[in-house]
């Protein structure tokens, strides 16, 4: 982002933020050359070019036809390429090539030159002039309208986007980035007249890139509309100066656009949370250094410090170095142009304090989305990635949640990307959650993808990878953590159903954390109590996640090393716990995980295992109905319930004529209440687009085994379902079911479970 300031015809300073692409655009432009700060010239120039290019991109615009209505591709290539070369040429050769040109024939060939031969007022004068005197593409005036030096004629030029007013900030930014307050005017004046249509916003976009009072007085009332609500407070966090004085007098004397915008909605509420929001408060303990702490990252000494519009740096929690020094604002903005630009700034990492990092990053992530919201100004997911910390992963992962609801797939996407991309063990249990359970499939797609390039940075499959990094959340091998107030000792502990507990010194548990005691000093009762909660939260997390993977390792008997399986999950305080309930497979011979942590078989003696004998959690449809029930009598003994359906599991296996069609015959013809078909999307089963105003197809994909699909007739209503009356199964698909072993098919079917035995008077 560049920042111009210019004088309009009172003397009155107006600042034009100019965005690089913009600037990018007008880098080839003799008429703006002078007009850029040093740094924005470009440093080298091309070869000089011959005057024959000249004379071939002379014919060939003159051979266009003046009644198209777009302007072919390769034309407009060509004047590009010509604009360059022209910007290396010395003056004679310009003028040699400029003769060579000729006069055009008609005002579209006119434009196109005009935007190549930069200096020739005259010759973008004849052009704008019939392009506005005629409807020929608005498109085009992006080519050369950088290029009109008049004040008037720019204005009309402006104006003359009204014709496509939802692509007028795009076409709206070169002239606004030269012209400044004469392009103001009249998008004041056309926001003030289409403040109620929907075009409205994009005429506030480009407005918003003016820092003047009279933008500040146009932009402020839209506070008091939901839609255009973000651009103005955007513009008034950019400019914080102006927007004080401009709210107070909003708030204090509206004039009359304020007035109408009142009336239509509720402007009062909207103008003092903003000025609160504005009003600098510097959060306690984070006073700024004036100068640069000795251990400061070298890239933050050195670096650039232009920001983002939509952050104002000073309102960002301050970073700091791992002593603990603060760092001054310039060190934000130089670690956020680090990471627009893609520089290796590792070292800010390294050498900054990892919460201090994260509060920036999340503070920095929350104005982007108040902000701007868009992607090419996506440097707080990439903070987020190197910084943020385990208590705001799962706020992240709701976020994706909610950016898919809303309807932003990409953003969603690249959420998910973030959390692979950090890879702390909370983040990829969320991660795996969302490739899990999201209720969204393109949500659910993105979040497995994500999760299968984390496992492949890491070597490990992502099923590998979730026991690999499953956090032990501070437990120790007793599946205790103690955390120390003071003089005293708080020992939080699981219970047998894996609740967190809080064990008093008369060896009682306690669901609550103990109350604060005078002499507990307040940081040391803050901190422990945060440890807990934490913990907590966690904890539902972890054995949600341990059971899908113990579920997922018993249908597709992925097997991995006794030796590992007794160095990891074996040993870890949360998993060991569910795995002494489950029955496993040891090379083939049904064993349980003892409390000492040995093997032992079914009459309870210990039986040992080589260390590279394959175990894996045992499926029902490889275990003898008998062996089955002896296993319950010996679970039952030691008073074990099962933490997943395991000995208790229906086994259901297809017929041939069921395997050769790949359907599930059993249930086609079967009519059905319509509240067991509603059941199925809390089943995981997602409903296809309606058919004829009904929804008649749902399909599911059952992780690891296949994808099943249920029609039914004639279809549930697809707002509400109440009154759809009796259904009855046209046709119960599996994919692939002919080639699916007895365990994969018997869950194929399992995913039918709700139906079976329903009727139509359940």
């Amino acid at each position: 982002m560049r920042v111009l300031e210019q004088r309009d015809a009172q003397g009155a300073a107006v600042v034009i933020h100019w965005p690089d692409r913009a600037r990018r655009r007008l880098l080839p432009s003799r008429a703006h050359d002078l007009a850029l700060p040093p740094e924005a010239r470009p440093e080298e120039r091309p070869a000089r070019p011959p005057v024959l290019s000249a004379r071939l991109a002379a014919s060939a615009l003159d051979a266009l036809s003046p009644r198209r209505a777009r302007v072919p591709e390769p034309a407009r290539a060509l004047v590009a390429q010509l604009r360059f070369a022209l910007l290396a040429a010395d003056d004679a050769s310009y003028a040699a090539a400029r003769a060579a040109v000729g006069q055009p024939r008609h005002a579209l060939a006119a434009g196109l030159l005009a935007a190549a031969f930069t200096d020739d007022a005259e010759l973008t004068r004849r052009a704008a002039e019939a392009w506005l005197a005629r409807p020929l593409p608005e498109a085009l005036i992006e080519d050369f309208g950088p290029f009109v030096t008049d004040p008037a004629l720019t204005a009309r030029l402006v104006e003359a986007t009204l014709r496509a007013p939802y692509g007028l900030r795009e076409r709206a930014l070169d002239l606004l980035a030269h012209l400044g307050a004469a392009a103001q005017a009249p998008l004041t004046r056309m926001l003030f007249e289409r403040w109620s249509d929907s075009s409205v916003k994009p005429v506030a976009q480009a407005l918003a890139l003016v820092a003047s009072e009279e933008a500040g007085r146009a932009l402020l009332p839209l506070l008091a509309s939901r839609p255009l609500r973000s651009v103005a407070m955007g513009w008034a966090r950019r400019h914080p100066a102006l927007a004080l004085p401009a709210l107070t007098r909003l708030r204090d004397a509206p004039d009359d656009f304020a007035l109408d915008m009142a009336q239509a909605h509720d402007l009062e509420p909207a103008v003092e949370p903003a000025l609160r929001a504005l009003a600098p408060k510097p959060a306690p303990g984070q006073r700024r250094a004036p100068g640069w702490p000795r251990d400061a990252p070298a890239s933050l000494r050195a670096g650039a410090e232009a920001t983002p519009s939509f952050v104002v740096v000073e309102r960002l929690p301050a970073l700091r170095t791992r002593s603990g020094a603060s760092l001054p604002p310039a060190a934000g903005a130089r670690w956020i142009d680090a990471l627009t630009s893609r520089t290796d700034a590792s070292d800010v990492v390294e050498g900054c304090d990892p919460a201090s990092l994260a509060d920036f990053a999340w503070a920095g992530f929350e104005a982007w989305r108040e902000g701007s919201g868009q992607l090419r100004e996506g440097w707080p997911f990439d903070a987020l990635a190197r910084a943020i910390d385990d208590a705001r992963v799962g706020a992240l992962a709701e976020l994706a949640l909610e950016m898919q609801r809303a309807g932003r797939a990409v953003h969603a996407a690249r959420a998910v990307e973030t959390l692979a991309t950090r890879a702390t063990p909370l983040a990829i249990l969320h991660l795996e959650r969302l490739a899990r359970l999201a209720p969204y499939p393109k949500l659910r797609a993105a979040a497995g993808a994500a999760l299968d390039a984390a496992a492949e940075r890491a070597g490990l499959s992502p099923h590998a990878l979730v026991a690999r990094l499953l956090p032990r959340l501070g437990l120790d091998a007793r599946a205790e953590r103690r955390l120390r107030i003071g003089a005293r000792e708080i020992v939080v502990c699981c219970d047998d159903a894996l609740r967190l507990r809080v064990r008093g010194p008369d060896g009682a548990l306690r669901a609550r954390f103990p109350a604060r005691r005078v002499a507990d000093p307040p940081a040391d009762y803050d901190a422990a109590k945060d440890a807990f909660l934490a913990m907590r939260r966690d904890l539902g997390l972890v054995h949600e996640a341990l059971l899908a993977w113990l579920e997922r390792a018993m249908v597709t008997q992925r097997a991995q090393p006794w030796e590992e399986l007794r160095a990891s999950l074996a040993t870890h305080p949360i998993a060991r716990p569910l795995l002494e309930r489950l029955v496993l497979s040891v090379d083939g011979a049904l064993r349980r995980l003892a409390e000492d942590g040995t093997l032992a078989d079914v009459d309870d003696r210990e039986r040992d295992a080589d260390d590279e004998a394959p175990v894996t959690v045992a499926h029902p449809a490889r275990i003898e109905p008998a062996a089955r029930a002896r296993w319950a009598e010996v679970l039952a003994d030691y008073g074990l319930t099962q933490p997943l359906r395991q000995l208790g599991r229906p086994v259901l296996r297809p017929s041939d004529a069921e395997r050769a069609a790949g359907r599930a015959r059993r249930l086609e013809g079967r009519e059905l209440p319509w509240r067991a078909v509603s059941a199925l999307r809390e089943r995981g089963f997602d409903a296809g687009p309606p058919e004829q105003g009904r929804l008649r197809r749902f399909t599911r994909r059952v992780p690891a085994v296949a994808e099943v699909a249920l029609e039914v007739s004639p279809g549930l209503h697809p707002g509400s379902p109440v009154g759809s009356g009796p259904q009855r199964v046209t046709r119960a698909s599996i994919d692939g079911l002919a080639e699916l072993d007895d365990i994969r098919a018997s869950e194929a079917l399992l995913a039918f479970e709700s139906l079976d035995g329903a009727s139509t008077n359940g």
